[in-house]
């Protein structure tokens, strides 16, 4: 993946949130979920924040996201709405394109040997279905509430083909 600017959206939001970091190192897909890893050890080891929100670049935020950030959930995710016909683009699992944690959930994840997000051999497109399963095992159902918009849709396995939603492409 390239490195991309932030939505406009999501840089206005951060300007009112107490502490924040942006990881920006382009990733290939063999490495996301290790960064996603050094993401939240970061958050355990340098912060004293009682919750972690944790977004991909392209996030657009509206105020139908605001569910979200109230949660009082362990694990909360957004639903990402495809632009061509305002469906849930994950279904029933989470989408961590957008996350809202609690302290002891990152901590309780992070206790897994090698941390919470893996690459699945099988997986080929998003790390989304690993993830959701690695809360669940790890005594967290997480909840899916508010809408976000996601400017880019990465489809990074195979090859680096990216689309917005399903059905345009842009590169």
């Amino acid at each position: 993946m390239q490195n991309r600017a932030l939505a406009p959206q999501l840089a206005a939001f951060l300007e009112t949130v107490k502490h924040w970091r942006p990881f920006t190192e382009a990733v290939p897909w063999e490495r996301l979920c290790e960064i996603r890893n050094k993401a939240f050890q970061w958050f355990l080891d340098y912060t004293t924040c009682t919750e972690l929100v944790m977004c991909d670049c392209d996030i657009v935020i509206t105020a139908r996201t605001e569910p979200l950030l109230n949660s009082t959930a362990p694990v909360t995710s957004v639903r990402f709405a495809r632009a061509s016909d305002g469906r849930d683009a994950h279904g029933a699992d989470m989408t961590v394109g957008m996350i809202k944690l609690s302290r002891t959930a990152v901590a309780k994840l992070m206790a897994v040997p090698g941390g919470p997000w893996k690459p699945s051999a099988t997986q080929c497109t998003c790390e989304c279905p690993a993830f959701h399963r690695a809360c669940i095992e790890a005594g967290f159902v997480p909840v899916k509430t508010g809408v976000a918009g996601h400017r880019v849709h990465a489809v990074l396995y195979p090859g680096g083909e990216l689309k917005l939603d399903s059905n345009v492409e842009i590169l």
